[in-house]
């Protein structure tokens, strides 16, 4: 009883502790420079395995060699305060998202014109940069086309528009409004269940939630303000955007602060201990948890002190796109800490509406949308002759 008590009690002051680090939100010159810092690590982790997206290579060591390529550049910053990665995923084609292959054998081997979603991040001293790039397995020197590019182009450009409109005062129907009109317009449909939320320090959700595309159940419509970051990720599918669990189980987890109750299992108390003290507020892997650590983790979400996040797919054929950026919003606009231009991709389709369209061409609208990173298209690689079977 001594024991459950302690652990009880950890918990609660842990708790209390990042509770506090959470309403200190820094968006202050300091606070943005934290946040500028860790989107450059999360901009250089993705330019480093987008190279490495060749035929061949299994996801599996793509994901374990972006978490070290972080962890190692972290290390080399010589800041105070709390630092680490967000596990990267790797999602192929019809898999949405929150794949982070536990093992080789989890993993996919990639082929040349795969659909691959790059999903990963950091935070230093807690201030949190997330990006989310696709990237085509290909050639330099011919464009994909097809329904991969169309859902490509959508994806980048519903990403830029929603970038440009982002300033003080905008309403948060607009944002939706916006992503289904150029996803209408390339034919495709948002994932719904995907959101952009606001964050804060060791806080990646908070209270306002705006879903990717209109849904019968729509969280409160709320206002953008000044000084606040946002998690910005925009997910769109070539098929009806309805993503679903197909029995691969999940192996990135996040803690559950607000729940906090006695394990009976020595296993789930030891795993739980773990947590507690190397990942308290935001997701890991498992990947390097032994075998008695993860029987440990059924009773913790069974209990729901931990968090799944469930591997989900659309249907069979389908093609899904993702682009996520954190984003910090000022007075006279708003700053993208992380950014990659799209793959080379070609499409027959274009924005037909008029008033988006004049958004995305507007130079003073771009000028007031700031972003950090490369500005070139990223490498393709990949054997010619493997291309030649798309």
């Amino acid at each position: 009883f001594f024991f459950f008590f302690c652990l009880f009690d950890l918990g609660l002051k842990m708790s209390l502790d990042i509770e506090l680090a959470k309403k200190q939100q820094h968006t202050d010159e300091a606070g943005v420079e934290l946040y500028r810092t860790a989107g450059d690590i999360v901009n250089r982790a993705i330019a480093y395995t987008v190279s490495n997206c060749i035929a061949g290579t299994n996801t599996f060591q793509l994901c374990v060699d972006a978490d070290e390529y972080i962890l190692g550049e972290i290390g080399g910053l010589g800041l105070d305060g709390e630092h680490g990665n967000i596990p990267t995923c790797i999602s192929v084609n019809n898999c949405a998202c929150y794949d982070c292959p536990a093992s080789a054998d989890d993993g996919q081997v990639l082929r040349a014109g795969d659909l691959v979603k790059i999903s990963t991040g950091c935070f230093v001293d807690g201030h949190i940069a997330l990006e989310g790039h696709t990237h085509v397995v290909g050639v330099v020197d011919k464009p994909m086309t097809g329904r991969v590019a169309d859902v490509v182009v959508a994806t980048h450009l519903a990403a830029e528009a929603v970038h440009r409109m982002f300033r003080p005062g905008l309403k948060s129907e607009t944002i939706t409004e916006t992503i289904e009109k150029i996803a209408a317009c390339f034919k495709c449909s948002p994932v719904r269940s995907n959101f952009i939320c606001n964050m804060s320090r060791f806080l990646l959700e908070g209270s306002k939630i705006v879903l990717n595309g209109f849904d019968k159940e729509m969280p409160p419509d709320f206002e953008v303000e000044e000084n606040e970051v946002y998690n910005v990720d925009i997910m769109l599918s070539t098929g009806r955007g309805k993503v679903k669990e197909e029995g691969k189980r999940p192996s990135v987890y996040q803690r559950d602060l607000n729940s906090n109750v006695p394990l009976r299992n020595t296993p789930s108390r030891r795993v739980l201990s773990k947590i507690n003290e190397y990942f308290p507020a935001l997701p890991f892997t498992t990947r390097g948890f032994s075998v008695e650590e993860r029987l440990g983790l059924k009773e913790c979400v069974d209990k729901n002190l931990l968090i799944p996040y469930a591997v989900q797919y659309e249907h069979e054929g389908q093609y899904v796109a993702q682009l996520k950026f954190t984003l910090i919003v000022k007075a006279e606009g708003s700053l993208r800490v992380c950014s990659h231009p799209p793959p080379f991709v070609t499409t027959q389709y274009t924005v037909v509406d008029d008033e988006l369209s004049a958004l995305l061409a507007d130079e003073t609208a771009q000028s007031h949308a700031a972003k950090d990173g490369p500005t070139e298209p990223l490498p393709v690689n990949c054997n010619a002759d493997e291309y030649e079977h798309i």
